[in-house]
């Protein structure tokens, strides 16, 4: 077969697709919610070797490309079925079946059956049916497995296509992020029944009857309004706080830029500017040591809202205690995204090759979040009188932003047992004052093996949607 005539079959991979067919429950091909795809015989002859199987060579290069460019959840590595049937030369409707259960597996949905459907006449369309988790993802994934076979076949680049485009866009929009997948898995680990009442957010309801529970995110159908409103009010929270004696950093709410200078030097420099409303570290700038900086932090904190805070600024190790049910479960130092120099490469080639780790991805659908460079890594490598250009010496750790946050490229490691019991009677008592059944505290301090009452320390924020990176790590 020519080249040309496989480029022109390859290029109409998404019109392969004649018809489709979803069943939102067990039906007459799988005992679970299945999607039926009609494929055309015309775009599949074009593929096959004239025997109904893929050219020699195609399904490697399959394999190669997923593992490549699709690795958009927390697996790693295609399943052993796939490897295995793609190792050999499966017909042209099995790789498409393949290839679109694999990258629903990649993206980190839950599925597994699937079965090609012989058509009974030559004029009729073969079929694939494949298990689903999200409707949206599944059908994406048919269309982009198409694509992806045929210029597998056709020796194109896969990526640039507007039908990887939509599965991309379809994850994002409809995938489970990690911390929800988390809790669906763990659920199904304990035979809790999990449905998804709408594709389009985040939610998710566990079991049925009186006893099931419904979850936007990690908010419950238990969550404390009152509790939501102050951790959503960063100053409201230090207001609770401070009148239950623990410890928080001083701080005042700004209007402008000049009300952010005032504030920051009768504070004290260095000082924190962010917005008094946000998450992921949005708009935060920490260790702000002039005027300018403030006035820069004041203008980049008003992007995510009116309310500006600045507070002073705490040295220490952040920590995230993780309060389910009002018992602290678990807790983990949060580390800043930094480099390690090898006395070879610049700053930004240390950058490239750690956002190469394959468990770096999208924040909060990869394990760890890729570092993107931008003004904040400038500002912080200056500070340390370097530029994106600097060698490092071999061994230096480089800090390239101030904020822990994983979504900002940090990491993390679990500290359950350094930590002090009046820390975690500190943690259980800020859950009980504010009736969230789940929270995540953010504490500042130098040793999180000591009391609270004992170092500078000081609570900065409480979450009720904390992700649960740090501990499905």
């Amino acid at each position: 077969m020519s080249i040309p005539r496989t480029a022109t079959a390859a290029q109409q991979g998404e019109a392969a697709v004649l018809a489709t067919q979803c069943f939102d429950g067990p039906n007459s091909y799988l005992p679970n919610r299945a999607l039926l795809a009609k494929l055309d015989p015309g775009w599949i002859a074009g593929l096959d070797d004239g025997h109904g199987r893929l050219q020699a060579g195609v399904a490697a290069r399959l394999q190669g490309v997923l593992l490549e460019h699709f690795r958009m959840g927390r697996r790693l590595a295609l399943s052993r079925e796939t490897e295995q049937m793609l190792s050999g030369q499966p017909s042209v409707a099995r790789a498409v079946a393949l290839v679109a259960v694999e990258l629903q597996h990649l993206a980190g949905e839950q599925v597994g059956a699937w079965h090609v459907l012989s058509a009974p006449e030559a004029a009729m369309p073969p079929a694939i049916v494949l298990a689903f988790e999200t409707q949206a993802i599944a059908m994406a994934a048919v269309g982009a497995a198409c694509h992806l076979v045929g210029a597998a076949a056709g020796g194109i680049e896969p990526v640039e296509h507007a039908s990887i485009a939509r599965f991309r866009t379809a994850v994002l929009r409809h995938g489970l992020d990690n911390t929800m997948r988390a809790v669906a898995t763990e659920a199904r680990r304990r035979s809790i029944p999990v449905l998804r009442p709408d594709e389009s957010r985040p939610c998710l309801q566990l079991g049925h009857g009186r006893e099931q529970r419904s979850t936007h995110n990690l908010l419950s159908d238990r969550t404390s309004q009152i509790g939501n409103m102050l951790a959503n009010h960063k100053n409201l929270t230090a207001i609770l706080l401070a009148r239950l004696g623990l410890p928080t950093p001083r701080q005042a709410m700004v209007a402008t830029a000049a009300d952010a200078i005032s504030a920051a030097r009768r504070i004290g420099y260095p000082v924190v500017v962010k917005p008094e409303a946000s998450a992921q570290a949005r708009g935060v700038q920490v260790g702000l040591d002039d005027d300018k900086e403030v006035a820069m932090a004041f203008a980049q904190a008003r992007r995510y809202g009116s309310g500006v805070l600045v507070e002073a600024f705490i040295p220490g190790v952040d920590h995230r205690l993780m309060v389910i049910g009002g018992r602290l479960v678990s807790t983990a130092a949060r580390r800043p995204a930094r480099v390690t120099g090898d006395g070879a490469t610049t700053v930004a080639g240390l950058i490239a090759t750690l956002n190469s780790d394959p468990e770096r991805g999208a924040k909060g659908r990869a394990s760890r979040a890729t570092i993107a460079v931008d003004g904040e890594v400038r500002r912080v490598l200056a500070r340390q009188g370097l530029t994106l250009e600097s060698i490092p010496a071999a061994g230096a750790t480089v800090t390239l932003r101030l904020t822990s946050n994983l979504s900002t490229g940090g990491d993390a490691e679990i500290v359950d047992h350094l930590v002090h019991p009046d820390n975690r009677h500190m943690a259980e008592l800020i859950a009980r004052a504010t009736g969230l059944d789940v929270v995540g505290i953010d504490l500042l301090t130098p040793d999180i093996s000591r009391p609270f009452h004992a170092v500078r320390c000081a609570v900065t924020e409480i979450n009720t949607q904390p992700g649960l990176g740090p501990f499905t790590m």
